[in-house]
């Protein structure tokens, strides 16, 4: 549950179609956007963190996120990708921020803190490679629509090798097809799996820091 002030707020919510959404953006029209999209919000805090006395913080993390997204988002998008896809993104990353907060994870701002052994954020596997991808993103397996388009949106806006491109969209997917391991991947390019893994964590380092900007 979240406190009766949310609550009070998410009562007057109205989602948004996509007309009503359309004319928000193109309008600039922050109250109705923001409005609009409280629930989302309260969706992805629940999902984020099963501790109620917890949610409050992570909607008003999951709010500031919000307001990001109706900041940075490109009207010239319109009809291309729904703003609530693309705010997603945001609000779950000031969730992850805050909830990073609260563990005292160090996230990794150059190669130099991954030579140095602290803990890599943006592995795509879980096991022994540091957090998952999708924990990252605070994204569960039925948002996985939503890594791909994020990764699609970062991708555009980086110089990736040619080899670095192919290892992420084959280890994600992106092509419409199912996730490679690094062991296929390398199978393919003919080298060994953790050949696969070094590149695609080095990918993913400069596809952090732009989707950082997103």
């Amino acid at each position: 549950m979240f406190s009766s002030q949310i609550c009070s707020i998410l009562d007057h919510s109205v989602l948004l179609d996509v007309n009503a959404e359309s004319t928000a953006l193109l309008s600039n029209d922050v109250d109705t956007l923001m409005n609009g999209n409280y629930k989302l919000v309260a969706s992805i805090a629940r999902n984020f963190n099963s501790k109620a006395n917890e949610r409050d913080d992570y909607f008003n993390a999951g709010v500031i996120g919000l307001m990001e997204a109706i900041e940075k988002f490109d009207v010239s998008r319109i009809g291309a990708v729904r703003f609530s896809t693309y705010a997603q993104w945001h609000i779950r990353k000031q969730m992850t921020m805050a909830l990073d907060c609260d563990r005292g994870v160090h996230i990794p701002q150059s190669g130099k803190d991954t030579e140095e052994g602290n803990v890599s954020l943006l592995s795509m596997d879980g096991n022994d490679e540091g957090l998952s991808w999708h924990e990252v993103l605070g994204i569960t397996e039925k948002d996985e629509d939503l890594e791909v388009e994020v990764l699609r949106l970062a991708m555009k806006k980086v110089a990736l090798s040619e080899r670095e491109q192919l290892i992420i969209r084959k280890g994600f997917g992106i092509d419409d097809a199912e996730p490679l391991t690094n062991v296929e991947i390398g199978s393919q390019l003919d080298c060994s799996g953790e050949r696969v893994r070094q590149i695609r964590e080095r990918a993913l380092m400069k596809l952090g820091r732009v989707i950082n900007s997103l």
